[in-house]
């Protein structure tokens, strides 16, 4: 069994047409190249997980600094 291809919209199809696609293709970084790691095979976990640490990290020192009373 053949697996479908993908191919690139063409301009001026519905999805171009929509609001939300409008205002995110005019975000800044919007155009740029990704990372290096980005473009690695655990690229979007690693950006995850780092992610995730500075929440519990900035989670535990708000509990440290007494932020929950």
């Amino acid at each position: 069994m053949a697996s479908p291809t993908l191919t690139t919209p063409a301009k001026g199809n519905a999805h171009s047409r929509m609001l939300g696609a409008s205002l995110v293709s005019r975000l800044p970084g919007a155009r740029a190249t990704p990372l290096a790691l980005e473009r690695a095979d655990n690229g979007l976990f690693l950006h995850w997980l780092a992610y995730m640490g500075l929440l519990v990290f900035g989670t535990w020192l708000l509990w440290q600094a007494g932020a929950n009373d």
